[in-house]
């Protein structure tokens, strides 16, 4: 039988939080002590044959990792996880986007080893960039984002002692950008110490510009919109435009998408700035419309409104027109 491709195209796209979840988790969690069900014979030594794997891995000391997505979640499954971890049978999560939806829960379950891992992978000796230093740092900050996600003040006390201690600045990016995710005061502590730091590094100074475009606390967009008349930011630097603009619509999808259409029309209103000053750098912005068919027919509208309101410009450059026609038709 013949079928006809997806058209990725006629795709709708809806926030969580306003999608309507046909289960509830009480519904489907798998209780850890409940009896196992029954299963075929291939199901069952398919399950001997991954234990007998994972036993044999944790007696040669070597890492456990599962890789999932929201499937597991939704056959509720993420009691069983959490039990694994604790057990000592799991030793690192791989997942896409769900993963963040059990973070908290996750974080408040091994709250104390994730503790105990973050105090053990402290930065000691000189830098390396071996891949054990490269995978310490990592599993350090993997450590941090899941104890900030649980409990917020004490996150906020290791993300503000780990800038201090200056070791690497991948550490210090990293609790930089956790602490930007909240609406403390220490948020703005950290970014004029970072920045009073580093302002005479061009490279260091886009990461404090990126950092608060990809952030997710709740009152970005005005911040962001401020930044446009930061002293430091230049429309007609090409990576200082990218590490904000760029940075905010292509990286950071919640208040881009936010439902009010101001995430669209900042970037609207910058691209028409950038491209009196920097022709090629707005054109290439324009991809960030790219998919605009593929959301809800209200943020589908507000992103037409944006691209229309550049392409009325009349002094649009060739190149940026051609690609916001070029995206409007989708």
């Amino acid at each position: 039988m013949k079928t006809q491709p997806l058209d990725l195209k006629e795709l709708r796209v809806f926030p969580l939080a306003e999608r309507k979840s046909l289960t509830r988790v009480e519904q489907v969690v798998v209780d850890p002590d409940s009896p196992a069900p029954r299963v075929s014979a291939e199901a069952a030594l398919a399950l001997d044959r991954c234990a007998a794997q994972v036993r044999a891995a944790k007696a040669r000391g070597a890492a456990v990792i599962i890789i999932y997505g929201a499937h597991l979640l939704r056959n509720g499954a993420a009691a069983i996880l959490e039990r694994m971890m604790a057990a000592g049978l799991i030793d690192h999560l791989a997942t896409n986007g769900a993963g963040s939806i059990p973070r908290r829960a996750i974080g408040e379950a091994l709250h104390a080893r994730f503790r105990a891992v973050y105090a053990q992978t402290a930065y000691q000796g000189p830098f390396a960039v071996d891949p054990a230093s490269v995978g310490r740092r990592a599993l350090r900050n993997a450590c941090l984002a899941y104890l900030m996600a649980a409990d917020e003040a004490d996150g906020i006390a290791l993300a503000q002692a780990q800038i201090a201690a200056d070791t690497t600045m991948t550490e210090s990016l990293t609790a930089l950008a956790l602490l930007v995710d909240t609406a403390s005061p220490a948020r703005d502590t950290a970014l004029a110490a970072f920045h009073a730091r580093f302002q005479d590094d061009a490279l260091v100074i886009d990461k404090f510009f990126a950092v608060q475009a990809m952030s997710s606390a709740p009152d970005t967009l005005a911040p962001i919109d401020a930044l446009t008349r930061h002293p430091d930011f230049d429309i007609r630097n090409p990576n200082r435009y990218r590490s904000l603009v760029s940075a905010f619509g292509y990286r950071n999808p919640l208040w881009f998408h936010d439902a009010s259409g101001a995430g669209y029309d900042f970037v609207a209103r910058m691209t028409l700035a950038a491209d009196k000053v920097n022709r090629s750098v707005a054109a290439r912005g324009m991809e960030v419309f790219a998919d605009w068919k593929r959301y809800d027919p209200a943020r589908q509208e507000k992103m037409r409104a944006a691209l229309d309101r550049i392409l009325a410009a009349n002094d649009l450059s060739a190149n940026t027109r051609e690609m916001a026609e070029r995206v409007r038709k989708g």
